[in-house]
């Protein structure tokens, strides 16, 4: 029976060719979107899973109130851990690490790897695997693991063990020796790193990070982790976690801290939901990227039902015989669904290279590795053949339902009981209500990428290049060593000796991207009562100058007022304002930091007009600017010409740093670019896959008019008998069509309003929402629906009228 069946779907597929490639083409590009999205969606979601008790796994946040908001961070005290597994009986085990950049030299090899310092309780809560040596080889002062990646590129085919590398790093510098070869860590690890030790830091500042209680952790960078115990909830035991800050840091901390657990498994794609902490991943975008498969599939599995059951009346009489004969309706049934699952397997065939190419694009896109390798495709094979067959059941049910129920006198006499009409007029306005719903979205998504290029940040971004000389200085020095912002003036008139170097400035955190500094607490003059909170950037005399930054009044910073670089402080108009100052009078106002009474008798001596210093995902802010040279890392120059002047800039760069640095810079106005990274990707992930839903709809729709030009065949030749011209028969063909389109368009419109509304809400400087991206997207429809059409339309009205009513 099952071979009877596939041999007349196999007939019949072959006797309409075109309906074939049509229903094939389109449900292997849908299938193709729906596995590039699976495979990313199943990436992105096993994140960390592979740890054999990741669901009893969390990161332990540092949660911040201050004028009743709350600011979230990963960043921990070093003594957290310990205390939580000592004091905490839910707690099983606590870890910590501390992840940094080093500069690693092996002979004549220099790399830039990722190190980190973990403790003991590491490896019981993580699964790194050994490739050789173990963890207790670790417990030595200066024994080192390495990842076999890392080792490839550091020694290449040697034996890494018992090799000795040279690192350079300001906590953790010095000589180690490789003790342990561990396996690369799975690119589904949220915990990257390179080398792994437990050697505590040569200075005692790392020293006092790693293990002491700090009511301000701001760079210490230690993240920590606690597994707790069968049973345990963590929502539940959050408040006790907290009751320790009291014991360790005292009452007045404890008033503005407290901690959160956050499932490791969750880390990733739900830290911005949940914490607004940037994670490299948005469940959002992939809910997103499956949603628009999704519909790809379904405008695919519409071109099918339509042009199937467009085609019935073709078949009726074949159902008919087949009823005479005895056919029951189930095997009529089985017939129609079993030609609908031999296209379904022969679109997965198609589906599989399809993914393959599209994987390789969709990575370059979203700025990560997708595969669908050999063993990946052996492993999905059963998954792939039961998704193909459930496509085809679900593309096919109806057009087998509806032909199997035709009368047997009806269909013998070729008279149909209801032609489907209506269904495929509701399905057609399906397919293209869906294909401009992407297409609204793709536009205002563009607009709004745009409308953040475009928009005046308050600064000049262009022609601006950041060396971050002075960041990597530090970080391979220790507090004794000297650093070279110590002289940084010198460092500054050394690059402004060539002419096409404009001007210069030092300052600590990029403006625009690094949200304007670290957030302190400060006392303003006339609000002692009061807990403010600004971000403070530090900043040299010439910041505002270089980054074109107007002043409303005061001065900037001086180098020749020893005062200015301890207690003078600029704001900008936006905490003035808040602060119920004025330009005018805010200089000379008492301002400083909340961190001690000498700090508190700072001064306003400047006020700057409002810039975006954080992204336009934000609103202005109050801030402050502070000359303090010892937390600069950036040096940033205003250029002419950057080719020809780059070679002076390198030559400069080593003249004062040493030859394991190499030359490395950035401009301003792409570090700027990058920020919207994530809306770019999703925006151009939309616009394919949106081509494609068009693609398809007209894919279908050309389908149904070259059968609807067959079926009027007759028709056409009387008209044009008795007169009609060419362009009103093409009129007649296409205005049907058209008009559904149209009706399309206003049930697209309202939703993709609300969406793309709803979406902008993520920016706090958005684009106005016009007409245009509807109404262009809405003519876009029609002319390619009215070219698909047209062209049968126009063929069919070409035909000559004699020939016609000849055959007819």
């Amino acid at each position: 029976m099952l071979s009877n069946y596939l041999t007349i779907a196999c007939r019949n597929l072959w006797s309409h060719k075109r309906d074939a490639l049509i229903n094939v083409l389109g449900l292997s590009v849908g299938m193709a979107c729906c596995v590039m999205a699976y495979l990313v969606m199943h990436q992105e979601m096993s994140y960390d899973r592979f740890h054999p008790r990741a669901n009893r796994i969390y990161r332990v946040l540092r949660e911040r109130v201050s004028n009743e908001q709350a600011q979230v961070r990963w960043l921990t005290s070093g003594a957290l851990a310990r205390t939580l597994e000592v004091e905490i009986p839910e707690v099983e085990r606590a870890s910590k690490n501390r992840i940094y950049p080093v500069v690693a030299r092996y002979g004549d090899r220099v790399l830039t790897l990722a190190q980190g310092q973990v403790d003991a309780r590491f490896f019981d809560l993580f699964h790194f695997p050994f490739a050789s040596g173990d963890a207790e080889a670790l417990a030595q002062p200066y024994r080192i693991a390495i990842t076999q990646a890392a080792a490839e590129r550091l020694f290449g085919a040697d034996d890494p063990m018992g090799k000795v590398i040279a690192l350079q790093a300001r906590y953790y510098g010095g000589d180690y020796t490789v003790a342990a070869v561990l396996q690369t860590p799975p690119q589904t690890s949220s915990i990257q790193f390179d080398l792994l030790h437990m050697t505590p830091g040569r200075t005692e500042e790392a020293k006092v990070d790693w293990t002491q209680w700090q009511g301000r952790v701001q760079q210490a960078g230690i993240e920590t982790f606690v597994l707790l115990r069968e049973g345990v909830q963590a929502r539940e035991l959050e408040s006790k976690i907290s009751g320790i800050i009291e014991r360790h840091m005292g009452a007045e901390v404890r008033r503005i801290l407290s901690y959160r657990l956050q499932p490791i498994t969750r880390s990733r794609l739900y830290a911005r939901h949940d914490y607004q902490l940037d994670s490299g991943g948005d469940i959002r975008t992939l809910y997103l990227l499956g949603a628009i498969a999704a519909l790809v599939l379904a405008i695919a599995a519409i071109n099918f039902v339509n042009l199937a059951t467009a085609r019935s009346m073709n078949r009726a009489r074949e159902v008919g015989m087949r009823k005479v004969v005895g056919a029951q309706r189930g095997q009529l049934m089985a017939q129609f669904l079993c030609e609908t699952v031999v296209l379904a397997l022969l679109a997965l065939v198609i589906a599989v290279p399809l993914a393959r190419v599209g994987l390789a694009e969709l990575s370059h896109l979203l700025g990560a590795q997708y595969h669908l390798g050999a063993q990946t495709l052996i492993d999905l094979l059963p998954s792939l053949i039961f998704f193909a067959l459930v496509v085809g059941l679900v593309a096919g049910m109806y057009p087998a339902f509806y032909l199997s129920a035709l009368s047997p006198v009806n269909a013998l006499k070729n008279i149909a009981q209801g032609s489907g009409t209506r269904l495929r007029q509701i399905l057609i306005v399906a397919q293209f209500a869906i294909a401009i719903l992407l297409m609204v979205a793709t536009d205002v998504v563009y607009r709004q990428l745009d409308y953040l290029q475009r928009k005046d940040l308050g600064f000049d971004k262009e022609h601006l290049v950041l060396l971050p000389i002075f960041r990597m200085d530090r970080e391979g020095k220790t507090n004794r060593d000297p650093w070279l912002v110590a002289d940084y003036q010198t460092v500054k008139q050394a690059f402004l000796q060539h002419a096409g170097v404009v001007s210069a400035s030092a300052f600590r955190f990029l403006p625009g991207r690094e949200g304007g500094g670290f957030v302190r607490i400060v006392k303003p003059e006339g609000h002692d009562q009061t807990e403010w909170r600004m971000p403070v950037q530090e900043a040299d005399e010439d910041f505002f100058l270089t980054l074109g930054i107007p002043m409303l009044a005061g001065r900037a910073f001086s180098p020749e007022i020893a005062r200015d670089r301890t207690h003078a402080y600029i704001l900008n108009e936006t905490a003035v304002h808040a602060l119920g100052w004025t330009v005018q009078t805010a200089v000379g106002r008492r301002f400083g930091r909340a961190r001690s009474d000498d700090d508190a008798k700072g001064v306003v001596i400047g006020v700057v007009a409002d810039f975006h210093y954080a992204s336009l995902r934000e609103h202005i802010e109050p801030a402050a600017f502070a000359y303090r040279q010892w937390f600069y890392n950036y040096l940033a120059l205003r250029v002419r010409d950057f080719p020809t002047v780059r070679p002076f800039l390198e030559q400069t760069w080593n003249a004062f740093v040493p030859p394991d640095l190499p030359f490395t810079f950035s401009f301003l106005d792409r570090e700027l670019h990058a920020i919207y990274a994530a809306e770019r990707n999703m925006g151009q992930t939309a616009a394919v896959f949106a081509g494609l839903a068009v693609l398809l709809a007209c894919l279908g729709l050309f389908g149904l008019a070259a059968f609807t030009a067959e079926r009027r065949t007759r028709e056409i030749g009387i008209r044009k008998v008795l007169g009609a011209s060419v362009s009103s028969l093409v009129l007649l063909l296409s205005k049907a069509f058209l008009k559904l389109v149209l009706v399309a368009n206003l049930i697209a419109w309202p939703i993709a309003y609300y969406l793309t509304s709803l979406w902008l809400q993520n920016f706090a400087y958005r684009a106005p929402l016009s007409v245009w991206p509807f109404a262009l997207s809405g003519l876009l429809a029609l002319s390619v629906a009215l070219l698909a059409v047209g062209t049968h339309a126009f063929g069919a009205a070409r035909i000559n009228p004699v020939e016609t009513l000849r055959r007819e």
